[in-house]
């Protein structure tokens, strides 16, 4: 295996959040490094490739541009910027997303924890919009994917760290070969979550090797703006993710758990979704599933009933007994920092940190 590494990023009419990102990546102290971008961004629109064009990188680091014609869609971008990396492993990234100081040294020191590693990733740290810390938010979510200490290591089960969805949306270290064998799916055959349908395809085609879970902050990940997300996202997301894991079959009792354990979160989402996409007979056979999350309370149930019955229920249900009964998993509460006292995390570049809050468009 060599040692050149590419960092894949998909870019899109959003040249202050792309600088953000490949300012990350230009930061970072791993040699060799290769940075392709593929621009989706419209004829006519010459911001992002100007933008590359005008960066100098260091020395070691290898920065390409690649102009889509016609651009297609994320999934077919990525999967083109998988074709052309001319690393043995690459790093995916999102153009509004960035890499913190260390975390390609980190993931890559990941894959000598064994000769059959196939991937490696570390912690997520979530900003907001602005690109402020999001302190809860990362909490909650590094807790629920099960991204902690205690977990940190060799993982030779891969397909449960997927199902935990243990493996970042983005910022996560993979052969090359391997990504091109998957490849991301388009978001019309999966629905919004391509990253958890990655993770849990690689898991299952490489259920012989091994994941590297390293102890360090390595990315962060941008919060959408409330107007980005639609009630069609909202829906979407959840009822195809839950169909994918509920298909699952030959599992062993470990893998067996760690899907019950998704099923149970998504369930009330799934059921809700498909309700809202006037699926009932699939809203109720989730309903009356062993993993719908009963003990949580009865007006979750209570709702989903409502919404079968009389949609217009909804909105009265909310004003009377004023408690949020949303579409998303259960809030958990408050708890520790997410980041234990033994995982490392370099000092933030403060370039970084300046292009966090200007350069968002």
């Amino acid at each position: 295996m060599s040692n050149l590494i590419t960092i894949c990023v998909p870019a899109y009419r959003r040249p202050g959040l792309l600088r953000y990102c490949l300012n990350s990546c230009l930061a970072q102290d791993y040699r060799p490094l290769e940075i392709d971008v593929g621009d989706n961004s419209p004829a006519g629109d010459d911001e992002c490739e100007r933008l590359v064009a005008s960066l100098l990188p260091p020395p070691g680091i290898t920065l390409r541009y690649r102009r889509n014609h016609p651009g297609g869609g994320l999934a077919t971008n990525l999967n083109n910027l998988f074709a052309v990396a001319r690393g043995d492993r690459l790093v995916l990234m999102n153009d509004d997303d960035a890499l913190l100081p260390g975390a390609v040294s980190a993931m890559a020191e990941g894959f000598t924890m064994a000769d059959n590693v196939v991937a490696a990733y570390g912690m997520l740290e979530r900003i907001t919009p602005e690109g402020a810390p999001a302190l809860e938010e990362t909490r909650i979510h590094n807790a629920h994917a099960n991204r902690t200490l205690e977990q940190s290591g060799l993982r030779r089960d891969p397909l449960v760290c997927a199902l935990w969805r243990q493996i970042p949306p983005i910022g996560f270290l993979i052969e090359t070969e391997a990504a091109r064998a998957v490849g991301y799916h388009d978001p019309s055959e999966i629905g919004l979550p391509v990253d958890a349908d990655f993770g849990v395809r690689l898991a299952l085609a490489y259920r012989t090797r091994s994941f590297a879970f390293v102890p360090h902050l390595s990315v962060q990940y941008r919060l959408p703006s409330p107007d980005g997300i639609t009630a069609r996202n909202k829906a979407s997301v959840p009822w195809r993710l839950y169909e994918l894991a509920a298909g699952l079959d030959g599992l062993t009792p470990e893998e067996n758990a760690a899907r019950d354990w998704l099923l149970r979160r998504l369930a009330h989402p799934a059921v809700v979704a498909h309700a809202l996409g006037k699926r009932r007979r699939d809203a109720l056979r989730i309903l009356f599933s062993r993993h719908y999350p009963y003990f949580e309370g009865v007006m979750r149930p209570l709702y989903v009933l409502g919404l079968l019955a009389v949609p217009g229920v909804v909105s009265a249900l909310r004003r009377v007994v004023g408690v949020k009964m949303s579409s998303g998993p259960a809030v958990y509460p408050p708890g520790p920092a997410v980041l234990p006292v033994n995982a490392t995390r370099q000092p933030h570049d403060r370039r970084l940190r300046h292009h966090a809050v200007v350069g968002v468009e």
